[in-house]
């Protein structure tokens, strides 16, 4: 989770800063409630990298977050080990 998010309204970019980097990201789909994509727009990135996240609710009690991370394959090992790292945050949050 990022430690502060800024959104520039003329260009419609959130900048996410996190304690030894700084990435931005437009929104380019969304459904209320149950889904959003985000296409980073920094130059660390290639054309088309993405993450997006989908709740599905199954139950009363729980539902199910499903996180999408389009990245270059040379990044991949870096890529789901900040995801596990992140989804352990959120589950500690959470209980």
């Amino acid at each position: 989770m990022a430690e502060e998010v800024e959104f520039d309204e003329n260009s419609g970019v959130f900048t996410f800063h996190w304690t030894h980097f700084t990435e931005s990201a437009r929104i380019t789909d969304r459904k209320p409630d149950s889904y959003l994509r985000w296409e980073w727009v920094d130059g660390d990135h290639f054309d088309g990298e993405y993450v997006s996240f989908r709740i599905d609710e199954p139950g009363d009690d729980w539902l199910d977050l499903y996180i999408e991370d389009f990245c270059d394959a040379d990044n991949e090992k870096e890529v789901r080990a900040a995801w596990d790292t992140q989804v352990k945050r959120l589950e500690s949050i959470m209980g």
